[in-house]
């Protein structure tokens, strides 16, 4: 069952895709500087993912997710940017680097 890794996201299983059309993405671990952009957003102290840790599709724009297909997908340059961090961790994220 996915849950996303997020500090206080609740996405965390099935009921949540299927009613509220939320998506659980794997950390691109064959990336490494992209790998690297998305854990240092997470803002997650000495933690780093393992191949069933997940992000929700909470976190990306409208503009990181391919939906062309059946399938949604995250575009190859998609890097999380939406977070809902308390005010002391509410600092400069690393964006998409083109």
């Amino acid at each position: 069952m996915p849950a996303c890794v997020s500090f206080g996201c609740t996405n965390r299983d099935e009921r949540n895709k299927r009613e509220k059309g939320v998506t659980f993405h794997q950390f691109p671990h064959c990336d490494p500087e992209r790998l690297r952009r998305w854990v240092l957003n997470t803002k997650r102290d000495k933690w780093l993912p393992n191949s069933r840790s997940r992000l929700c599709s909470d976190h990306f724009t409208d503009d990181s997710f391919d939906r062309t297909g059946q399938t949604v997908r995250l575009r190859p340059n998609a890097v999380p940017t939406i977070f809902g961090f308390p005010d002391h961790l509410q600092k400069c994220l690393v964006t998409v680097i083109v």
